[in-house]
């Protein structure tokens, strides 16, 4: 089971957010980053200023080459910011920051940056596959991985709804607190105590 470190938690009232868009994660192909640099691409067309920070560690280097050939591409170079490996501190700041966090993978078994980024009470656009549905429920605008149109989508609707933002980072602070160490123990401890019931221990 997984748990959120209680370093990771929501800002201060009144912090206003800023205007850069985050994704954190190690890069390589699963995370599906190509998609979201050509959603970046498009919506630079409406939004000349939008700015993404990317946050990990390139671990598949022809991979890594592949995205900055991409930007250079696209004309995204100014867009675009790689911040390579970052400390839970430097973490904290960016998730409680951000305008919006962007969850963009295709292939996941829970996503740790998701839940510390809910933690935070970032508005959060996400990948409808795999896991992560199970794991944010409500308090995320979902999207097509494999469909860079219904990414761009998704993120637009929050770059223009300050109120959608608004909720949605305040029902993923709620849905934050399922996923403390407390919660995972003690559902742990429960899991436990049927199976005992159940073999007679």
């Amino acid at each position: 089971p997984h748990g959120i470190h209680i370093h990771y938690q929501a800002p201060e009232k009144g912090l206003k957010r800023k205007k850069f868009l985050l994704a954190v994660s190690d890069l390589y192909v699963q995370k599906n980053f190509k998609n979201l640099l050509l959603a970046i691409a498009a919506l630079r067309i409406e939004y000349p200023a939008i700015h993404l920070k990317i946050a990990g560690s390139p671990l598949d280097p022809p991979y890594f080459a592949s995205l900055k050939k991409l930007i250079s591409q696209n004309g995204i170079e100014e867009n675009v910011t790689f911040l390579g490996k970052q400390t839970p501190d430097q973490l904290l700041k960016l998730y409680q920051s951000c305008r919006i966090f962007v969850f963009p993978s295709s292939v996941e078994t829970f996503g740790n940056p998701l839940v510390e980024a809910m933690a935070c009470g970032a508005p959060i656009a996400c990948s409808e596959s795999a896991a992560m549905p199970e794991v944010i429920g409500d308090a995320a605008e979902y999207f097509d991985p494999f469909d860079v149109e219904d990414m761009v989508s998704a993120i637009r609707k929050l770059i223009s709804d300050e109120e959608l933002c608004e909720k949605l980072g305040e029902r993923a602070i709620k849905r934050a607190n399922f996923f403390s160490w407390e919660k995972t123990a003690e559902k742990t401890v429960n899991v436990f105590k049927r199976v005992m019931i159940s073999k007679n221990i």
